[in-house]
């Protein structure tokens, strides 16, 4: 699985007194690592975020599509975190702007 900046990423949760560190790999190649790459395998969840215990007053910082983004931010502000507190940056593609509408060509006259 891709994971950019991982090694930075553990470098700088390392350096925090109390962060916490958990990476799922939904579908982990065999040469990715577990306990080194990620944490475990499978898509994170509600439940799965309920059961890592997030204090209350954490901040939670998020990346990935849209989609998952919207359910993960409000499973957190469900288990009690301010919304302020949760921080998302998406990626991929992003809903159409003109849904419904099919591109013509056109002809020079």
């Amino acid at each position: 699985s891709e994971h950019p900046f991982a090694e930075e990423s553990r470098t700088l949760v390392g350096q925090l007194g109390r962060a916490h560190w958990h990476v799922r790999y939904s579908r982990p190649r065999d040469e990715d690592r577990i306990d080194v790459d990620y944490t475990a395998a499978g898509r994170i969840s509600a439940n799965t975020v309920g059961a890592l215990g997030v204090p209350r007053d954490a901040h939670a910082y998020l990346c990935g599509p849209d989609t998952f983004m919207h359910q993960l931010s409000d499973a957190l502000v469900g288990l009690g975190l301010d919304p302020g507190r949760v921080h998302v940056e998406t990626f991929g593609a992003g809903a159409a702007l003109t849904p419904g509408i099919a591109a013509t060509s056109s002809t020079a006259p």
